[in-house]
């Protein structure tokens, strides 16, 4: 048994936090992980990408058209990713479109998903009306704990309890828990 997941945003909204929680997740439940990070220029708003494996696996990376979740943190940054994922898995898309600096607007993206499994949530959003758009990060690892990952829903929740400090926990994982019942 294997799983891939590809996580994908710009920078600042705490991709890498969450999967290092996945990561987490997985280690904890005895399965063999690797992870692999692009960070690019991401103090400056670029692409940040994440692979986490787990299971049988023997290289960090998820080869194009194998991964078993894509998870885009930002609209157009999930299209950027879909490359990973093989047909019949997952897209788990945070609605909410962040324009590039480099363009005047947001390009139309329009893209055949009739091949996955399509799950969209506007975390950013639901992060707002938390009142702070600082845990989107949260409310997508809850949405994605929903995925019928061979993680539940409570270890990856036990995972960001072990990985947070304390100060933090209780506004996180109610983040969580709003992107659990986002996707029910």
């Amino acid at each position: 048994m294997k799983y891939d997941i590809v996580l994908g945003g710009v920078g600042g909204q705490g991709i890498l936090l969450a999967s290092q929680v996945v990561a987490k997740a997985a280690l904890n439940k005895g399965f063999k992980v690797m992870m692999a990070e692009t960070h690019g220029m991401a103090q400056r708003g670029g692409s940040v990408v994440s692979h986490v494996r787990f299971g049988d696996v023997y290289g960090a990376l998820v080869p194009e058209g194998q991964g078993d979740l894509v998870v885009g943190f930002e609209y157009m940054e999930a299209f950027r990713q879909l490359k990973f994922l093989k047909k019949g898995g997952k897209l788990l898309i945070n609605t909410h479109k962040i324009k590039p600096v480099t363009l005047n607007t947001y390009p139309p993206l329009e893209y055949d998903l009739g091949d996955y499994t399509v799950l969209r949530v506007d975390a950013t959003r639901i992060a707002a009306d938390l009142g702070n758009v600082i845990v989107t990060n949260m409310v997508i690892l809850g949405a994605l704990s929903t995925c019928n990952l061979p993680l539940s829903e409570q270890d990856i929740r036990d995972a960001l309890t072990e990985s947070v400090p304390a100060q933090f926990l209780k506004m996180d994982l109610e983040a969580f828990e709003q992107g659990v019942k986002a996707v029910r």
